[in-house]
């Protein structure tokens, strides 16, 4: 299973206008930076948190903010002994 790709991650966004200020969100380049509980993103080794900095108020909204779930992660369940 591969991961997003950050213009993938964009089309996920439910809501187009900052909460604070009213500004239009939906056009604003999403940024991003190493962050060990962020999204998986296709072309960076390490996951990366996600976010849009509004216009108007300056304020950064992290995708989960704006709709975006992050993808459930596999795991391996832990080995038990059945002593």
């Amino acid at each position: 299973m591969r991961n997003h790709t950050i213009p993938e991650y964009r089309l996920q966004i439910r809501t187009d206008k900052c909460r604070w200020c009213a500004e239009g969100l939906i056009r604003l380049e999403i940024q991003s930076y190493d962050h060990a509980n962020g999204w998986p993103t296709d072309g960076f080794k390490k996951k990366q948190w996600l976010y849009i900095e509004c216009p108007g108020c300056e304020y950064q909204w992290s995708l989960w903010k704006l709709g975006v779930a992050k993808p459930k992660e596999r795991t391996v369940p832990e080995w038990r002994d059945a002593r």
